[in-house]
């Protein structure tokens, strides 16, 4: 399992609380390699709501590995005033499903260019670093930080590991195809505060990435024969991620549900108590205007093991998510034309969470009923007390959204808006504390 020494604070709290929430178990006799019937079993009991966070305004802007006060864990998390160094990791070139999002893996190093574990210390090396590929459980390449000895021995190490995601052209000039540098902070961070699993995606003012190449994921970048010490390529604005802390529920190497199944539980399997997190769920999502519902986003993770010195055995509390949340704030492509837009408020601002008539019935349902429970209407709304207007306007300054959308800003600027980013940030804002009203004022759910 992940190290849950990246979950601190009030952050661990929440996470680690999940017991709170009711399902039941699935058999995982080995985490890895369930069986396609064993997997389904784990959807049909699995939950997507965790206890919500009670956090400061520090913590919301800090984002879910922040805590205040030790510098320990400064490790965890990034600010737009960050570069970190890190070291190039082959992952995607060999990757079944890469996606088209800019991104690299890499581990990442501190100041004098050493290796640091999942607790942020440095790791110990005793010969000389190289990057080999390695065949992971799945059967795919991966890239693998050894210490070769003077012997000649291969010793595997375990370093933290980043995802970094990338724009091109550089900023300001970037294609909006990859607002994801963007969407993701904003989109994981509200999760995050109603209560959801969501990964940890922050804002980054660039990176150094030691052994890559200019566009690593264009050209399928498959090795990293730098060293250390050597001077990095320099990505600007970035955003950096790491992902939640749970074990993933694998069968035939992979980790994905499906919408068509969910529905089908939702249809008869699920407990209400299932069907209705399940629709506070698609609520939130909404709310973000999630549209790129393909399985590969989604996971079935464990939460929790019968025996956690095991980590397999029996699941005690199977949980699903979608993990890439950064087709959000957006719209849909089109039947035949377009593509899925990202962080274009142009497109966002149109979106609802209804259709039209004020009734409760989803625009998009992600192939379930359309309708969803009024109790689900009243869960969210009770989370979403926790997004007032403030905290709202804080995740999309952090996340850069004034910074974002060119087209906006200059039609803000031509506009003689006197504080053209203050004005872009408004907008959002707007947008989506039109959306929470939606969601509260909407009658006529089952």
């Amino acid at each position: 399992m992940r190290s849950f020494l990246r979950v601190t604070g009030v952050a661990l709290a929440v996470w680690s609380a999940y017991a709170t929430a009711e399902g039941a178990s699935c058999a995982a006799p080995d985490k890895d390699k369930l069986t396609t019937q064993q997997q389904l079993e784990c959807v049909k009991n699995a939950t997507l709501l965790l206890p919500q966070p009670t956090l400061t305004a520090e913590q919301v802007t800090m984002g879910p590995d922040f805590v205040a006060g030790d510098d320990s864990k400064r490790f965890l998390y990034f600010t737009a005033d960050d570069q970190p160094v890190c070291f190039f990791k082959p992952h995607y070139a060999f990757s079944k499903v890469p996606g088209v999002s800019l991104k690299f893996r890499c581990w990442p190093m501190n100041a004098e260019r050493s290796f640091l574990g999942k607790d942020g210390k440095p790791l110990k090396v005793t010969g000389t670093i190289s990057v080999v590929l390695d065949t992971n459980k799945d059967g795919e390449k991966r890239g693998q930080l050894v210490d070769v000895q003077a012997s000649g021995e291969q010793v595997k190490l375990k370093p933290d590991e980043l995802k970094i995601k990338y724009l091109d052209p550089p900023f300001p000039g970037h294609n909006t195809r990859y607002n994801e540098v963007f969407t993701e902070v904003a989109a994981t961070r509200f999760m995050w505060v109603l209560g959801f699993i969501a990964d940890r995606a922050y804002s980054v003012g660039g990176a150094e990435c030691v052994g890559c190449g200019a566009r690593p994921f264009q050209d399928k970048q498959q090795s990293n024969k730098a060293k250390p010490p050597d001077h990095g390529t320099v990505f600007k604005v970035v955003s950096a991620e790491r992902e939640h802390p749970f074990d993933a529920l694998k069968a035939n190497g992979e980790e994905y549900w499906s919408w068509p199944n969910a529905a089908n539980f939702y249809q008869n399997g699920w407990t209400q108590e299932q069907r209705v997190q399940f629709d506070a769920y698609r609520l939130a999502l909404r709310l973000i205007n999630y549209h790129n519902d393909v399985e590969q986003q989604n996971r079935v993770v464990c939460a929790k093991w019968k025996n956690d010195d095991d980590h397999s055995g029996v699941c005690d509390q199977p949980m699903i998510l979608v993990q890439d949340l950064g087709s959000t704030f957006g719209k849909p492509k089109g039947s035949i034309f377009g593509d899925n837009s990202r962080g274009r408020f142009k497109h966002w601002v149109t979106q609802t969470v209804f259709k039209s008539g004020g009734q409760c019935e989803l625009l998009h349902p992600l192939d379930a009923d359309p309708r969803v429970f009024a109790a689900a209407q009243t869960l969210l709304v009770e989370r979403l007390a926790r997004l007032d207007r403030p905290t709202v306007e804080s995740i999309f300054r952090v996340a850069r959204f004034d910074q974002m959308d060119k087209e906006q800003l200059d039609r803000l600027a031509n506009a003689h808006a006197p504080d053209v980013k203050a004005a872009a940030l408004k907008e959002w804002t707007d947008a989506f504390m039109a959306r929470i009203a939606e969601i509260k004022s909407v009658t006529g759910c089952k």
